[in-house]
Parts: structure tokens; C-alpha cells; sequence
């Protein structure tokens, strides 16, 4: 099988007490069968505490007993008493594995970093682009999947699009117009083949537009900050800064929103973290397209999502905004999105069911939304 990692991968490790956003506060904490079972027979004064802090009744499998919204395996120091004790290997699943994904297409399997961590999301935003992956083979069997002939296709795409996106004489938004148009296209090119595949289709040449009429994109970031809303919130931190939107948002007219964000102070990192962000969307969600031929819905939600941000970007209304910053929102909107299947299907669903997040208004609010 070949494996493909952001080539910042090995540079990642965990800055434990250090992080500003600990993942064992605030995180409701699964616990796997085969782990679940070495907690069960663990002798001695850890085994006995573990096995009064996880709730092993639950329907969904056993979990960790938060307290005070910490794990109460978390120590005073920030450092967590499971690891100290028994090492990484004593850790369950998703502590072990965090800030971590990975996603399996037939012979191919795709890892990487997740931006709701902040030490990945520096790596993500300061070193390689997203785009720059390292390839190894791996002695795993291969998995069956149902439209295999189409991956190959779909990774020349998203090469495409990773070098669309990285045409920096360009502005930002020219360059988000175009990533969606190419998607328009090549979604009708997917939708036209036949659903059995009897040889490997040949990706066409498309010809996305870098421009749209002009329209009016107010009705269009309302319909962005009202699915957001809908959602069932993380925490306290994420309310706050939807709130900051909300009024932010509230208080501009047409005229005003268009204009919102040019001119304004910022880093030298500037639209780089945007790009990077939608690298890193492209990487980790468009091969998924492979399970339902659904690759538009995808790119509009790496649209939806940088405009997300660049809203509670410029609803913070700084003078300077540092990369520091850039991180802190970006976590906050991993954190909201990417960790709720429910809040990803809830967005995913919104750009076919509400009318201002399909396809061509989502277009316009591309060309004319100032990044």
C-alpha cells in the first residue's frame, strides 16, 4: 500500500503542559475494546483508579469521567498520569493518536495532522505547504474500494487544484473563484460517467473562471454565520466568537462588506494561512469524494470554511493579527467542524439544501469577499 504524509509529519510532537489548549480538558475521551480491557486487569493503584473513573456502561462504548470538563487522569502539571506510568503504548486510541487522521482508499492511505492542535497547526501554517507530501510503501493490505478507477483521476485533480491555489500574483479570492469553478466542472464530468466503470477515465481539461458578475454577497455570509449557529457549540470560546460575527456581521451594509478586510494591518503571513487552510482541506476531505462521486460539496465547504475564519478574523477587529492568533481561530473552528460528525453533516447538507451556499453564490462570495 503507498502512504502519503504532509511532509511536516515528522517534525510533530506533542508540547504536553505547554499547550495553551490541552485536548484532555474539554474533550469527551473514548476508550477502545483492546484498551479498554488492559485498563480492566491493570494491578495496583493506577488499575483501581481506572477503573473507578471511566463509565463502562455507556451505549457507546467506555469513556473517561471528566472532571471539572478535565480528565482525571490529567495531573496538576498538565501532564497526563497514564502516560507517565505506562508510556505512549499505555495510552487508548485516540490519546495516542491525536491530533492525527487518516483515511483509506483501496491501495492508497492518506495521514496527517489535524488543525484543531496548535503545535500542528504551527507546523501546518510555518513549514511545508499542505501540498508538499512525502510517499512511502507500507506492508498493508490493500482495502476494497467501489469507484477505484476513478483515484487516480481524483489525485491528478487535486494536484490541480493544490497549483491553482498557489498562484500567489494572484489574489486570494481570484484564486478561490477558480478552485470552486474548477470543482463545478469537474463535478459535471463526474456526474456524466457511468456508474460501472469498465476503464479508468481520463480526466479532461477544464477551464475554470477567475471572475463572476457582480451580486450581492451580504445575504450570502448570513447564510454562512446562520448554518454555523446552527450548531450544536464545543464551548464556551466558540460561542463567544461566533457571537463577535454575529455582531460584527449585523452592522455592515452591502457596501461595507465588500470593503471589509481591505487594508487591513496584518502579518506578512497574510492570505498564506488562507491558502494553507484550504490546502489542508483539499488533502484531508476531497478523496472522500471517492465514496459518493460528491466532490463539489466538498470544495464549497473548504469555501464556507475560509470564509468562515477570515469572519472571525476580522470580527476581532485588530489592529495587527499574528499568526498566534491565525491559530487560536483556526483551532477554535477545527474544533467546532472537523470533530462533530453531526456539525459535518450539518454544513455538508446545508450547501445543497440552502439556497445562498450552492454553487453560484458561493461563487460570488469567492470573487468579491476581501481576504
Amino acid at each position: 500500500m503507498e502512504l502519503h504524509l504532509p511532509a511536516c509529519w515528522p517534525q510533530f510532537h506533542c508540547i504536553a503542559s505547554a499547550c495553551t489548549h490541552n485536548c484532555c480538558i474539554g474533550w469527551e475521551i473514548d476508550i477502545d475494546e483492546k484498551t479498554a480491557q488492559r485498563y480492566r486487569q491493570l494491578d495496583g493503584p493506577l488499575g483501581e483508579k481506572l477503573r473507578q473513573k471511566i463509565d463502562w456502561e455507556a451505549p457507546d462504548g467506555p469513556f473517561f469521567q471528566l472532571e471539572g470538563e478535565r480528565c482525571p487522569f490529567l495531573t496538576g502539571e498538565n501532564l497526563c498520569e497514564i502516560q507517565q506510568a505506562l508510556g505512549h503504548e499505555g495510552l487508548c486510541e485516540i490519546c495516542s493518536q491525536h491530533p492525527r487522521f487518516q483515511n483509506t482508499f483501496g491501495k492508497l492511505k492518506e495521514m496527517g495532522l489535524g488543525l484543531c492542535c496548535e503545535e500542528a497547526a504551527r507546523l501546518i501554517f510555518t513549514g511545508p505547504r499542505p501540498s508538499v507530501l512525502m510517499t512511502q510503501t507500507v506492508d498493508e493490505p490493500e482495502e476494497e474500494l467501489e469507484n477505484a478507477l476513478l483515484l487516480e483521476p481524483l489525485l491528478q485533480l487535486r494536484e490541480t487544484m493544490f497549483r491553482l491555489l498557489e498562484q500567489t500574483d494572484r489574489p486570494f479570492s481570484q484564486r478561490l473563484t477558480k478552485l470552486l469553478s474548477l470543482a463545478g466542472e469537474a463535478q459535471d464530468w463526474l456526474s456524466a460517467l457511468p456508474d460501472e466503470l469498465m476503464d479508468k477515465p481520463v480526466l479532461p481539461d477544464f477551464s475554470p473562471a477567475a471572475e463572476t458578475a457582480p451580486a450581492p454577497i451580504l445575504p450570502v455570509l448570513d447564510s454562512v454565520v446562520e448554518t454555523f449557529s446552527q450548531m450544536e457549540p464545543v464551548d464556551d470560546e466558540w460561542e463567544q466568537s461566533l457571537a463577535r460575527v454575529e455582531d460584527w456581521l449585523s452592522a455592515l451594509t452591502e457596501e461595507e462588506c465588500q470593503a471589509a478586510g481591505k487594508g487591513f494591518s496584518r502579518d506578512s503571513f497574510g492570505q498564506e494561512v488562507y491558502l494553507r487552510l484550504a490546502e489542508y482541506l483539499l488533502y484531508r476531505y476531497l478523496l472522500q469524494s471517492l465514496e459518493d462521486r460528491d466532490l463539489l460539496t466538498r470544495v464549497q465547504m473548504v469555501v464556507i470554511s475560509c470564509v468562515m475564519v477570515r469572519m472571525m478574523e476580522l470580527a476581532e477587529q485588530r489592529e495587527n493579527f499574528t499568526l498566534d492568533d491565525c491559530i487560536r481561530l483556526t483551532g477554535l473552528w477545527s474544533r467546532q467542524l472537523e470533530y462533530s460528525l453531526e456539525n459535518l453533516a450539518l454544513l455538508a447538507d446545508a450547501c445543497f439544501l440552502e439556497p445562498q451556499l450552492q454553487y453560484e453564490p458561493l461563487l460570488t462570495l469567492a470573487a468579491s469577499f476581501s481576504f
